[in-house]
């Protein structure tokens, strides 16, 4: 059993584990403050994470994302340079309960997995999955099956508690409950943080161009809400994780609708409101945001209609997010079919849609914000890429001479977040 006040102390050890691992497996040096770096960030940007590398392989399927602007990887396979998911059991040693068995994987708690095997396997996973020193594309950890903070188990979460419960009963037979859950309680949170930081922290160390972050987080759990709102418990739980938003370096909010939601763009709205609150609370105040989305309602293979591609991708960007990613599961690529389904779509209405959004904001970008930072509002007003009557124009309007009444105009429907180094209205004053 792993006692979990030696963590730190393993954690200091493995640091020269890592340089020796990666000196003696990997060939070529790291980057160095010397390479070039692009001038700006794109202002939006849409990310494939689906995994369709069975559409063109297998079925002869192009779904045709490139022309549409959306970046996915080489082949659209699962990991390669724009974007990299770890799910439970391909980075280190996550501890869970099995849903099925109940039997405990890996200890089962985080309170009872050796740390220093979990961070030396996560390491060789990492250089395994993402073999390029210099990815800078955005990486992200899937753990769901619990979170950090106690009162955040609950259903099917709440074994969680109950098995960390049961191993303090278990060394200490004569304690009251109260006591008993007050230790528990300690233990679980204080192994969680340590878990969750030092993996982050091993990640950002053995790619460090990358964007790391924990998907969902922050959560928000709005769902039954009359009005959209988060749940109280749930941003109290944010407050007290901000060492999680501190090591992070982007964060992976989610916003999947099913078909019977009401007030789907309330519904995301706040979520992507508590990212922001949650964002200005950390070190990092300039953190990317990263929305999660789909293009198919949960348990379902209903696409979504152009409504609902508004209130998730126009409203990602109207609120100053750096990107979505579509998310996906198998069910998209299982059949010639379904292969064909998606590619209809693809090209009919969510790579049209995707190719408007990051076109104007790129243009309102250029036109309103000097290029130096991404409008907030109305991007599609700002940018002239969006006809009146509701049509989507495909031809890319470049960057035209304005005049300043027009850009007053434009000014009063967005507003510019300017990017790290520059400041102004217009986003054209380096920072002092």
């Amino acid at each position: 059993m792993f006692y979990f006040q030696k963590e730190y102390q393993n954690i200091v050890l493995l640091s020269t584990f890592i340089l020796v691992f990666e000196l003696c497996t990997c060939t070529g040096l790291g980057p160095t403050s010397d390479e070039p770096q692009s001038s700006w960030p794109t202002p939006f940007k849409a990310i494939w994470n689906v995994p369709t590398y069975n559409c063109f392989h297998h079925f002869g399927v192009d779904l045709g994302l490139a022309k549409f602007d959306i970046l996915a990887n080489k082949e659209e396979q699962k990991t390669g340079d724009e974007i990299v998911i770890f799910y439970k059991p391909q980075l280190g040693l996550y501890p869970y309960y099995d849903p099925t068995t109940l039997r405990p994987v890996n200890g089962g708690l985080p309170q009872l997995v050796d740390l220093y095997q979990h961070l030396e396997k996560a390491t060789q996973d990492v250089i395994a999955a993402v073999p390029n020193k210099d990815f800078s594309g955005i990486g992200i950890i899937d753990w769901e099956y619990w979170r950090p903070q106690w009162e955040m188990n609950w259903d099917s979460r709440e074994i969680y508690k109950n098995k960390s419960l049961e191993v303090v009963r278990a060394r200490n037979p004569h304690w009251g409950s109260e006591r008993v859950e007050l230790v528990a309680r300690l233990e679980f949170e204080q192994a969680a943080k340590s878990l969750m930081d030092s993996t982050l922290r091993l990640v950002k160390e053995l790619r460090p161009m990358g964007h790391w972050g924990f998907y969902h987080f922050p959560y928000c759990d709005n769902v039954k809400s009359p009005n959209g709102t988060c749940n109280p418990v749930s941003v109290l739980s944010n407050n007290n994780i901000t060492w999680l938003f501190d090591s992070s370096t982007a964060l992976y909010p989610s916003i999947y609708f099913n078909g019977f939601q009401k007030d789907k763009r309330d519904n995301a709205m706040f979520k992507l409101m508590e990212t922001f609150r949650v964002r200005n609370m950390s070190r990092h105040q300039d953190l990317p945001i990263y929305v999660y989305t789909r293009f198919n309602y949960s348990h379902s293979s209903l696409y979504y209609p152009k409504t609902d591609l508004k209130n998730s991708i126009l409203l990602a960007a109207e609120l100053g997010c750096d990107g979505v990613v579509f998310w996906g599961d198998h069910n998209d690529s299982r059949s010639l079919q379904s292969c064909q389904e998606l590619q209809s779509y693809v090209n009919s209405t969510l790579g049209p849609f995707v190719k408007g959004v990051t076109e104007a904001a790129t243009l309102c970008s250029q036109r309103v914000c000097s290029g130096r930072g991404r409008c907030v509002g109305n991007i599609m007003a700002c940018s002239d890429n969006f006809k009146n009557q509701g049509g989507w124009s495909n031809a890319y309007i470049g960057p035209q001479h304005s005049g300043q009444k027009e850009l007053n105009n434009l000014s009063m429907s967005c507003r510019c977040s300017c990017y790290k180094g520059w400041q102004g209205t217009a986003c054209n004053k380096k920072n002092k």
